[in-house]
């Protein structure tokens, strides 16, 4: 069975975005597979433009394609590239369940030809 592991900064920036917002909003994250057999480790997310509302977040080509350019322009953006392999977002007060639409984005993040992909969903 897989673990998933948080690291305490992207776990921090996780509680703040759930905490402070009335809204659905996601985000994306990077994750390092461990050595040790099926542990992946969280270790920072990145806020990404989107569409929010009470109960959905739309993921827009515009904030994507904005985040591959800011990647492109850092030294390691290939290697970040390469490590951006988890999805989360927030139901706010709703229960954690994934929706329909939960399971339609993660399986068009997943079908990258990864050998993984880690969702999150969260609530206060």
């Amino acid at each position: 069975m897989p673990r998933v592991k948080v690291a305490p900064l992207a776990l921090y920036k996780m509680y703040v975005l759930v905490a402070h917002t009335n809204q659905e909003v996601g985000w994306l994250g990077f994750v390092e597979e461990l050595p040790d057999d099926r542990t992946y480790v969280i270790t920072d997310i990145m806020l990404h433009e989107q569409e929010v509302h009470g109960a959905t977040t739309e993921i827009g080509i515009n904030g994507l394609d904005n985040l591959l350019a800011w990647l492109q322009e850092q030294p390691n953006g290939d290697e970040l590239w390469n490590k951006l392999m988890f999805w989360g977002h927030s139901h706010v007060n709703m229960p954690t369940d994934a929706s329909g639409q939960d399971r339609e984005t993660v399986l068009e993040f997943g079908t990258g030809g990864a050998e993984f992909f880690v969702r999150g969903i969260f609530n206060r």
